[in-house]
């Protein structure tokens, strides 16, 4: 499968209708989703009620197509819309909340579930390194409790969740729920692909988490006591012994495995670390992020963009390569028959015209350059000009002005010049 790493541009454009003005600069960004599909948006007031400062995180609302809510444009520290058209893509969505977040933590969550009081304070200390001001880098699952009743009006006290007369499902690994990573190993790693196939429902955060997973990172998953709590909606997907609308099956548009993304399980089980299809911001910040040893290894890290070499030029290398490897075969072939048929005279002639034709080694004419040995004399390329040196003088520097001088050495302009002259000395 071909490894596309970016979306076109105008498909990535989201409009910040409120930014967070928090002067001090948050630890976590809390990314919630919607799809102008939520019927209450009780979440925010679960995440407002947390035992840390108000200013050790914020929310980041992500409306996919264009609603917005007031009671969202209120309650939450900034609202992005994206603006999508047709079947929804929560990845970019995650995306967009990810280019916008303040804090060095993001956590993608559920925007329809309870949290607890110390719901933030339990990421923080998970990703709090002791003795030090570095955060772990980690992929933190939360669990997720659910049932098939709907929310009550009355709950105020999510203590009260614990209670059994809710009737919780079987506590599951919810890849889905709620997953927290450091912004800046979701940079490294492309954060959450856009390809095609991750349209629709069938998606999640756990995309990214599986290929940091991949990459060696540790996947935690907190102890359930501390979980969010997510009651059913009017129209669910799952089994509350209800059947889902047509729109909702629509909505799931891809094969899956077990409900996750086909995609994400591939990438999972091949080891792949990088999106399929990556967001170009995000590809912009992780190749500015690299370090790079040398001057001159840079020329090489920016020669293509993020599509890799055209294939057509690739082909052309490649088909160049093989013609001039099959033509130094054919040379090598053609110089071994003509040693046995020509005698050596005519052979150093012949070396002279490839020489003359094809004087590719000649780079710097400023450098003395040995190109050819005949009847006890080198023959030398310097300064536009031929020099024949006895082998007998050993070592000769022509660089040196009494040495470039010296009688003994022949100085012409052609190497055809220079074969006669030695000719000419030879035979007296």
């Amino acid at each position: 499968m071909a490894r596309r790493r970016r979306s076109p541009l105008h498909e990535n454009v989201f409009e910040i209708k409120k930014q967070n003005t928090i002067k001090s600069r948050p630890k976590v960004s809390v990314i919630l989703l919607d799809w102008e599909c939520r019927e209450r948006f009780h979440t925010l007031d679960w995440l407002l009620k947390q035992s840390v400062a108000r200013e050790q995180y914020e929310l980041i609302w992500v409306e996919l197509y264009r609603r917005q809510i007031p009671a969202v444009m209120e309650k939450a520290d900034c609202v992005i819309v994206c603006n999508q058209k047709g079947m929804y893509h929560k990845h970019k969505g995650y995306n967009a909340g990810l280019l916008v977040a303040q804090g060095n933590i993001i956590t993608v969550c559920d925007s329809d579930a309870v949290y607890p009081e110390n719901f933030i304070e339990s990421i923080l200390n998970s990703f709090q390194l002791p003795d030090s001001e570095n955060l772990k880098s980690q992929v933190l699952m939360h669990h997720q409790w659910r049932t098939s009743r709907l929310y009550p009006d009355d709950l105020n006290d999510c203590m009260t969740l614990r209670e059994d007369h809710w009737e919780w499902w079987p506590l599951n690994h919810n890849a889905g729920a709620c997953m927290s990573v450091t912004k800046k190993d979701a940079i490294r790693f492309g954060g959450f692909d856009e390809h095609a196939s991750f349209a629709g429902y069938l998606c999640g955060p756990y995309d990214l988490g599986w290929r940091l997973v991949n990459a060696g990172f540790e996947e935690k998953w907190h102890d359930p006591s501390i979980a969010s709590w997510h009651f059913a909606h009017p129209d669910p997907v799952g089994t509350n012994m209800q059947k889902p609308s047509v729109k909702m099956l629509l909505e799931n548009t891809r094969p899956h495995v077990d409900l996750h993304a086909l995609t994400a399980v591939d990438a999972f089980s091949s080891g792949r670390m990088l999106p399929l299809t990556e967001n170009e911001e995000i590809f912009r910040l992780r190749m500015a992020n690299r370090k790079i040893g040398s001057e001159f290894e840079k020329k090489y890290s920016a020669m293509t963009g993020p599509e890799g070499f055209p294939k057509g030029l690739v082909f052309g290398m490649a088909l160049q390569f093989k013609l001039e490897l099959l033509s130094e075969i054919l040379k090598k072939l053609i110089y071994k028959r003509l040693q046995s048929i020509l005698p050596p005279t005519i052979l150093v002639r012949l070396r002279i015209v490839k020489n003359y034709f094809n004087p590719v080694f000649i780079e710097k004419p400023e450098i003395p350059q040995l190109f050819l040995e005949y009847r006890g004399y080198n023959l030398v390329f310097f300064q536009n000009q031929v020099f024949a040196i006895p082998a007998n003088l050993g070592e000769w520097d022509l660089t040196q002005k009494d040495q470039n001088e010296d009688p003994r050495v022949i100085r012409v302009s052609s190497p055809w010049k220079a074969i006669r002259k030695i000719d000419m000395t030879l035979t007296g």
